[in-house]
């Protein structure tokens, strides 16, 4: 499978296309940026961009805490 990689605000999100889903990896690029909790750092969803709509809003979230 291809893996896509995508940049956001300092984080690398990895897309990858696991039939029907569409799963995005949340993996910060630096050693002292924050990540999200575990349980948080894939995303599952049926469409490509809704996928990426919520990890970047997850990301969001860690920023602003």
């Amino acid at each position: 499978m291809k893996t896509e990689s995508v940049i956001y605000r300092g984080y690398e999100l990895q897309v990858v296309h696991h039939p029907p889903m569409w799963q995005v990896g949340i993996y910060p690029t630096a050693p002292n940026m924050p990540a999200p909790r575990p349980d948080l750092q894939i995303v599952s969803l049926g469409n490509k961009e809704d996928a990426l709509s919520e990890a970047r809003r997850r990301i969001d979230a860690v920023i602003s805490n």
